[in-house]
């Protein structure tokens, strides 16, 4: 999986849930320069069940832009 991401600081981190558990690790996320200047992050190879489920994004330090997370 990977996210589309823009900062214009080193201290964005935020995890998914799925199903109100934690998928992977925590995502730290980096400068890219600015607030509108975009990067594609992989994020890890999780797999997910097949079926409806209810899936969280958790912010856990903020001063970052998230465009879309893509689960591969």
């Amino acid at each position: 999986s990977s996210a589309r991401v823009a900062s214009n600081n080193n201290n964005g981190a935020f995890r998914i849930k799925v199903n109100g558990k934690p998928v992977g690790n925590d995502i730290q996320v980096s400068s890219t320069g600015s607030y509108q200047n975009w990067q594609e992050i992989f994020v890890g190879d999780e797999d997910l069940d097949v079926g409806t489920a209810l899936i969280r994004v958790e912010i856990l330090n903020g001063g970052f832009n998230l465009s879309e997370y893509i689960f591969e």
